[in-house]
């Protein structure tokens, strides 16, 4: 008996770095980024099909830029400037 249909017989390629791995170096990032100004935020997310880190920030303040490392603990580092991010009222108060 052959593999399933559109199989090749080899196991599925695993990923060398795991969700919980790209989760860590997020956290671990978070606090030296979250120092610069202009830092509002950071969060996990894709680049093209690749997981990343992403840094959130107010402006393309120069001084931040350079600040923030282009990967981290081998994940891309992409900066997005998103200006301020409020927290939300909820509508039913």
């Amino acid at each position: 008996v052959g593999p399933p249909s559109g199989g090749t017989g080899e196991p599925p390629e695993e990923s060398p770095m795991t969700d919980t791995s790209i989760i860590a170096a997020q956290e671990a990032l978070t606090p030296s980024v979250m120092d610069l100004p202009g830092v509002v935020g950071t969060a996990v997310g894709l680049c093209g099909d690749e997981p990343c880190i992403k840094v959130y920030l107010v402006d393309g303040e120069a001084a931040s830029l350079e600040a923030i490392p282009d990967t981290y603990q081998g994940f891309t580092v992409d900066v997005e400037v998103t200006g301020e991010i409020r927290a939300r009222r909820d509508a039913g108060s």
